[in-house]
């Protein structure tokens, strides 16, 4: 057999006999081991034994470490408000004197350092007005970044488990002697690789999804299964419950007008090329401040565009005609723009009309209506079988007559004939398991992991 696979590869005809191409490679690997790397793909052997000679050998190490610490420092690295899901499982972690906590702002890795600065200094803002410990991760005077070494984190927190999209420095792979936690920042739905199979997922000592459904997913599309996943729910579930509570803060964030109130989400997929293509927003946009018009006695918008679609407009828009536009929703008396933390804004709100991905579960938990409106000229979202059916609970706005009936009957018409539907999607996968909610969850697992 070897020597058909030498005879194979002297003449070259390696298509036809790419099996005995492949047992070639690996009777070369068994003779000369230190070839290995440079014989078989990375992505089919050296990414594979580094992932799994990590957690079999040094996570054990670090894990044993860590437990022995009489305190254990904690990092949450965030990225912006909308996406920040820790809130939780902060304050369970800031009842145990054990533990050190700090949140770093880690913007996110966008061309305009301006609008990365501006967000950071939101986040500040944000996180100190909930008494939490912030730290901002540039300096915008010396231009310099935080050494992330310098705090000596014992546990990381992620928001994304994408590359480059925030500091190098932060990346997961200068910190492989913390333990990394990660949980979606939104409902994870589609079998993309991406949402399930990335690098940092594969070395997190903890990866916390919704329910048994996701870790099922996780199991068949990550290359090391659901070994590190933990069934918490959903973190969105819990924030909004304490947010109902506070109906000053939800009245609050519609300024207390006693219209019907109606979010419009938009997402940032408009960019004509990719696969990525869902958004509505190119084909709407002026049609929406026309209808805010038209219905301006009886309904107030929210304008809740993805804090990416600013950045994708300047450059098909250019930036006058981006802030201008949205000078136009925050400046109208029959409007405003919101930004950051949304749980009182939907708490306040009677409705939404979006064609966001993570909000086609989570105003769900709102149990109120709401419309996705589908592009004509983009990708319908391949979103899987919960996303499916959460998607089968909305009304669908193929156009802008839709639109306007949705506004028209459903919301100031108050005739809402899908709402058992959405209780029955809401009930069958969207709930906390163990009677629990998520950051207690997640609070509960990770002393368990580290025997405390």
């Amino acid at each position: 057999m070897v020597e058909i696979a030498l005879d194979c590869h002297k003449n070259g005809v390696w298509s036809k006999f790419s099996d005995m191409k492949l047992l070639y490679k690996l009777f070369r690997v068994v003779r000369h081991p230190r070839l290995c790397f440079s014989v078989l793909p990375y992505k089919f052997f050296g990414m594979l034994v580094a992932i799994k000679t990590y957690r079999r050998f040094v996570l054990p190490l670090v894990v044993r470490r860590i437990k022995c610490r009489t305190r254990i420092n904690v990092v949450f690295l965030a990225m912006n408000p909308d996406m920040w899901r820790y809130d939780g499982v902060y304050r369970k972690f800031e009842s145990n004197p054990r533990f050190n906590l700090v949140v770093v702002t880690a913007m996110r890795n966008i061309p305009q350092m301006e609008i990365r600065v501006e967000e950071q200094e939101s986040m500040v803002a944000y996180f100190s007005c909930k008494g939490f410990n912030v730290l901002r991760g540039y300096d915008s005077v010396s231009k310099k970044w935080i050494n992330l070494k310098s705090l000596k984190p014992d546990i990381i927190f992620y928001t994304q488990p994408y590359n480059n999209v925030i500091e190098r420095s932060f990346e997961y792979f200068h910190h492989l002697g913390s333990l990394l936690c990660y949980t979606p920042y939104s409902f994870q739905l589609s079998d993309v690789d991406w949402n399930w199979n990335n690098n940092l997922q594969q070395y997190c000592w903890k990866l916390f999804y919704v329910g048994n459904e996701q870790l099922e997913q996780c199991n068949r599309l990550s290359r090391i299964g659901k070994r590190n996943a933990v069934a918490a729910g959903y973190c969105f579930e819990e924030e909004y419950a304490e947010s109902i509570k506070d109906t000053d803060a939800a009245k609050g964030a519609w300024r207390n007008d006693a219209r019907k109130r109606i979010i419009w989400a938009p997402h940032h997929s408009i960019a004509a090329s990719g696969w990525f293509k869902v958004s509505s927003f190119l084909e709407i946009a002026d049609f929406m401040l026309r209808l805010r018009n038209e219905f301006r006695k009886q309904v107030v918008v929210a304008f809740k565009p993805h804090p990416v679609l600013k950045t994708k407009l300047y450059k098909i828009w250019g930036k006058a005609k981006t802030d201008a536009y949205y000078a136009d929703w925050a400046s109208s008396t029959d409007s405003f723009y919101a930004q950051g933390d949304y749980h009182a804004l939907f708490a306040g709100s009677d409705a939404m009309i979006h064609c966001s991905g993570s909000f086609i579960i989570e105003y769900l938990y709102t149990g109120k209506p709401v419309a996705y409106v589908y592009s004509k000229t983009r990708n319908s979202p391949d979103i899987g079988p919960i996303g499916d059916a959460a998607l089968e609970a909305h009304y669908p706005a193929h156009s802008e007559a839709d639109i306007r009936r949705f506004v028209e009957e459903v919301i100031i018409g108050e005739n809402d004939t899908m709402r058992e539907i959405r209780k029955d999607v809401t009930r069958k996968y969207l709930k906390s398991p163990n009677g629990k909610m998520f950051s207690e969850n997640v609070y509960e697992n990770i002393l368990e992991g580290l025997g405390l």
